[in-house]
């Protein structure tokens, strides 16, 4: 209160009989003074004398921002009273002649007393909820969907969570759930009572079991708060397994909205990983999302020995578009992943293994060979090999000489790849690729030596022969 006023003075009244009231009065100081007061009505009357650099807080705008913010849904009706405007109205209703002319005294009540997380999620329609939502963040487009969390043994706990769109680009709000206990908002940073991967969401939780007087260190050890973080991991995964279930073509509609979070949070915690990592979804390449299982699932007969345990991946806006369509002429699809989240999920799936199942991801530039490659040692690839490795400057095969852009050049190879219509690719260091793309997506710029590459001819190529 000593923030915006000079002076302040509580005045108070017992409801018991022959209780008398009493006032409290302090400047900011460490002296305060108690007196006898005159008050008649039971209660209590905090009054502020706001300082002059603070005056602002006297409009009613400034009141009802305040009020929005940290009391927006106690459970007591919160009103405004505007004492000049209520006298306005008291001397022209005394100037009135008849009943009818005369106005009421406006009660602007500026809470809401039972926000929506309180209600029966049974009689809560979807608007409903789109609209508590525009509520608490009114810049954010519409969420995808939510969860509702009512839970009273062996914590209270209740809430709802709203999953929305997610741009990998833009900086993620930490701030987006807020704590509410007993309906009085606490705080909007909840990094010690909710994982971090749960912060991309959106929402409010309210539980009156989260001690708020105590250090972060003690929270995070709390007992209760342990249970509480465990059981809102548990329902958002279940409910999204639920989706996926009951509704797979609303799943792939906000796949590409949710992919981000459930990857992040697969990656982050390993409760939710093993109730999650069966539903993630790539999209291959006919532009159909499938789990890794249905991936598996469609590897042709004739190469399922060569492609056991493992998932090829296409990098979208970077591979080599013709690699794919030549795998594609013999029913082998490719996963497209991204250079953001993916290299950090495909490293945690390969070696954070679910059972005796491993699964292997490999880049579609390093894995086309080994499918579709045919050996040919002849004369005349040997010389198209010498021909490159003359304009590159490569003396021997150990050698690695710079191309133009810095990059590495492991060697060049000579491939008859089946299906094969590019005069040639480039082929990379997988592991070091992967590597790269983690560090940079983390911030980190200290690892940005270049990579390996590997230029393979195709010796059936028309320019090629010429």
């Amino acid at each position: 209160a000593f923030m915006v006023a000079e002076k302040v003075e509580v005045e108070s009244l017992s409801y018991q009989d022959g209780a008398k009231a009493t006032k409290w009065s302090c400047t900011g100081d460490t002296d305060y003074e108690f007196s006898t007061s005159d008050k008649k009505e039971i209660g209590t009357t905090v009054r502020l004398y706001i300082n002059e650099e603070n005056k602002d807080f006297l409009q009613s705008y400034k009141i009802r921002e305040v009020i929005a913010q940290y009391c927006d849904f106690m459970p007591y009706s919160i009103t405004l009273i505007d004492l000049k405007e209520n006298k306005r109205i008291e001397e022209e209703n005394a100037k009135a002649t008849k009943e009818e002319d005369k106005k009421p005294i406006p009660v602007d009540i500026i809470n809401e007393t039972k926000p929506l997380w309180k209600k029966d999620p049974t009689t809560i329609t979807d608007d409903e909820y789109k609209t508590f939502f525009r509520k608490l963040f009114p810049y954010e487009q519409e969420p995808l969907f939510w969860l509702h969390l009512n839970v009273d043994h062996p914590f209270t706990l209740q809430g709802i969570l709203y999953f929305p769109k997610l741009n990998p680009t833009k900086p993620i709000n930490e701030n987006s759930i807020r704590l509410y206990s007993k309906q009085v908002f606490v705080s909007d940073n909840v990094k010690s009572i909710v994982p971090e991967f749960l912060g991309l969401l959106k929402g409010a939780i309210d539980s009156s079991d989260i001690p708020l007087n105590v250090s972060r260190s003690a929270l995070q050890g709390d007992p209760n708060v342990k249970k509480i973080s465990n059981y809102i991991i548990k329902k958002v995964a279940e409910s999204l397994k639920k989706l996926f279930k009951n509704d797979r073509a609303r799943y792939e509609t906000v796949w590409e909205d949710i992919a981000l979070f459930v990857k992040y949070a697969i990656v982050s915690d390993t409760k939710f990983d093993e109730l999650m990592r069966e539903f993630v979804l790539f999209k291959n390449s006919e532009a159909k999302l499938v789990t890794v299982q249905e991936y598996q699932d469609s590897i042709p007969a004739a190469y399922k020995e060569k492609l056991k345990d493992k998932i090829i991946t296409f990098e979208k806006n970077s591979s080599d578009e013709s690699l794919r369509k030549q795998l594609l002429q013999e029913g082998i699809q490719v996963v497209e992943i991204d250079n953001y989240i993916d290299p950090h999920f495909t490293q945690h799936t390969e070696f954070k293994k679910q059972g005796d199942k491993a699964i292997k991801f490999v880049a579609i530039d390093a894995e086309v060979e080994n499918l579709l490659s045919s050996e040919d040692n002849s004369s005349e690839n040997n010389q198209i090999k010498e021909i490159f490795n003359s304009v590159f400057g490569i003396k021997a095969e150990s050698d690695k000489e710079e191309d133009k852009g810095g990059n590495k050049l492991l060697g060049v190879e000579v491939r008859n790849i089946k299906n094969s219509t590019a005069a040639a690719y480039l082929k990379q260091d997988h592991a070091m690729k992967r590597f790269k793309q983690m560090t940079q997506s983390m911030g980190q710029t200290a690892f940005d030596a270049p990579l390996k590459r590997t230029l393979v001819i195709n010796p059936e190529n028309a320019l090629i022969k010429n």
